[in-house]
């Protein structure tokens, strides 16, 4: 199949576009060209996403199976793609956020169902992507346009730009202390992203996601604590933890785990799909580490 990915340069969009290619399809990226994607045989076409000419320019006269959009922030971002594209693009599929929930939930764990954020000021990211999601329900009912939507949690594994374990890893190798808001109670949920790029590819030209939104993630819950002695006892080494709550906290030095809970329920995506997560957290942080040591640690 000939897919589009918005985005295709970091983390979940270079993972995604190994996998693509890995199972044969014709793979086009679209982006600003600043990094080169990390697998021959893909097709860069580079444009500024935000810049409706550039967009123009790059897409004039393509038409795709699919889009997977991993780049898009807001409305703006999927409207301006939709109205070149229009009916050259057979299915729309949007990575989206656990994010476009209110959080807390009035119960836990957050379902696809659960009241979506309502301005800004609960979540400017959310918000936004609430926003989009919105737009291409309303477009797809109006269009016919086939859309889906995936909804992460907390994303890791190689690749990851982010360096959100990577934060644990250089800490506890350098016997330095981990700093963390809150107090270690904290649920998280954690999803590799070999799983989440497997998953957006099970959504391709599948009827049964058409006009859905689905969560993705790993099984695994864990706190804010159980992790950091997850990764300490992966690594060998023990880790000296401060929260917040001893007032230990330097604001330079903090993980970017808040001390939020953040875990969703994946059933749907289970019992409608058959998408379930293949990786462990242990056997996840282990693959991450390892690529870690090779690819950042020297960065």
């Amino acid at each position: 199949m000939n897919i589009l990915v918005l985005g295709g340069t970091y983390f979940i969009g270079r993972v995604l576009v190994e996998l693509l290619l890995q199972n044969g399809h014709r793979v086009a990226t679209l982006n600003r060209g600043t990094r080169k994607v990390n697998c021959d045989g893909a097709t860069l076409i580079i444009a500024d996403r935000h810049n409706q000419s550039e967009i123009e320019s790059g897409l004039r006269g393509k038409s795709f199976d699919a889009v997977i959009d991993l780049s898009g922030y807001d409305k703006n971002d999927v409207s301006i793609v939709l109205n070149i594209l229009g009916d050259k693009v057979a299915q729309y599929i949007f990575c989206s956020s656990i994010a476009v929930c209110c959080q807390p939930p009035v119960c836990w764990p957050i379902t696809e169902d659960h009241q979506k954020c309502s301005s800004a000021s609960e979540s400017e990211y959310g918000y936004n992507k609430w926003l989009a999601e919105d737009y291409l329900f309303q477009y797809s009912l109006k269009s016919n346009l086939p859309v889906s939507i995936v909804r992460p949690v907390y994303v890791y594994g190689p690749c990851d730009y982010s360096g959100r374990l990577d934060y644990f890893f250089t800490r506890i190798l350098g016997e330095q202390p981990i700093i963390m808001s809150g107090n270690g109670g904290n649920i998280i949920q954690l999803g590799y992203v070999y799983d989440l790029c497997r998953a957006i590819i099970a959504l391709i030209s599948n009827k049964s996601a058409y006009g859905q939104a689905f969560n993705i993630s790993g099984r695994e819950l864990v706190t804010a604590t159980q992790l950091v002695s997850l990764i300490s006892a992966i690594l060998g080494k023990s880790a000296d933890v401060r929260f917040e709550a001893f007032g230990l906290v330097d604001p330079q030095g903090v993980s970017t785990i808040t001390d939020r809970h953040r875990f969703s329920d994946i059933s749907k995506a289970e019992k409608m799909l058959g998408i379930v997560p293949a990786t462990s957290l242990s056997d996840g942080i282990k693959k991450t580490y390892e690529w870690w040591l090779t690819n950042r640690r020297s960065l």
